[in-house]
């Protein structure tokens, strides 16, 4: 039964406790929701994962994760704002994930809204100079096309802008 007392509501608002702490739901039980939410997520479950990950950043509303997850899901799904937006979460609690980095910078392409994909792509670059993690090559190769494309954008004029999208999401899977 959840412990709806003064208490635990004035801890859930200091942060001192979660939902989950209030409902009495345990670590084992959130890790095995976490590892149902990323298989289904792993399958191409997109739905079912979704609902399990944003069930759980109601839980845990802190945890950059999840946030990450969601952001995955709706840039797949292609709601590259809702995805922006759950990166922005994760980036927020934290902001060395150079996964969630990147993955916005892609969202961002998509949107049209290249400085803030070249900002997103040169942080990530920053966070990881020697490209160890596989999201900062994929950021070094995205970032030498996005400045490829401004240049191209720069040279050509508002013309180059259907030409630019083509090259961008050729590169980027779309």
């Amino acid at each position: 039964m959840p412990a709806f007392t003064k208490e635990t509501v004035q801890q859930l608002k200091k942060g001192q406790a979660t939902i989950a702490d209030l409902f009495g739901i345990d670590a084992k039980q959130v890790a095995a929701l976490l590892i149902t939410g990323h298989t289904l997520w792993q399958q191409g479950e997109l739905q079912k994962a979704k609902n399990i990950f944003a069930g759980l950043a109601l839980l845990d509303p802190a945890n950059p994760y999840l946030h990450a997850m969601l952001g995955s899901i709706h840039q797949k799904q292609g709601s590259y704002d809702a995805a922006v937006q759950q990166y922005n979460w994760a980036l927020q609690n934290f902001p060395e994930d150079a996964q969630s980095l990147t993955n916005r910078a892609e969202c961002y392409l998509k949107l049209g809204k290249f400085q803030e994909a070249s900002n997103d792509l040169k942080k990530t670059i920053a966070l990881d100079p020697d490209r160890k993690n596989p999201a900062t090559l994929r950021a070094s190769l995205l970032l030498v096309s996005t400045h490829a494309a401004l240049q191209l954008v720069k040279n050509s004029g508002v013309d180059a802008i259907a030409e630019l999208k083509t090259q961008l999401q050729q590169q980027i899977g779309a």
